[in-house]
Order: C-alpha cells, then structure tokens, then sequence
C-alpha cells in the first residue's frame, strides 16, 4: 500500500453481528475478537510474526479481563 493511501487510514472496525449469537453468550464472543484485532491494528507494522508472541499477550488480557470486569473466556 502507498503511503499516500496509508495516511488515509484512521482506524479499524470490529464486527459482529448479534443475530447471530445469543444474549447469554455475547461477551463471551465479542470480547476475544476484540483483543485479537486491537493486537494487529496496534502492533507495529513492521512485526510480521505476531502470533510467535500474541497468545502470551492474549492470555495476559484474559486475566485482565477477569480480574476487572468479570469476563471469563476461554483462549483454549
């Protein structure tokens, strides 16, 4: 991608669409797709072996997230 066309990005989205997933089980889903794209948008684009370290990181943000608000997923 060109740099010209590199400066026009602002951010990412994250989708999910709710029909298709149950009240109950919302954050289960929502949540660990949140940390896996926020980890590609905000990485350095120069890491291009990001999985080598990303579970490490993963796992430090489920027990974040446990601890903080509640949230128990299952990274298995």
């Amino acid at each position: 991608m060109k740099q010209k066309q590199q400066d026009r990005i602002l951010g990412g989205e994250i989708t999910l669409w709710a029909e298709n997933v149950k009240y109950d089980t919302l954050e289960l889903r929502m949540w660990p797709r949140c940390y896996v794209i926020a980890e590609r948008l905000w990485s350095d684009a120069s890491i291009t072996r990001i999985e080598d370290s990303m579970y490490q990181r993963l796992e430090t943000m489920d027990d974040w997230s446990t601890l903080s608000v509640g949230i128990t997923t299952s990274m298995e």
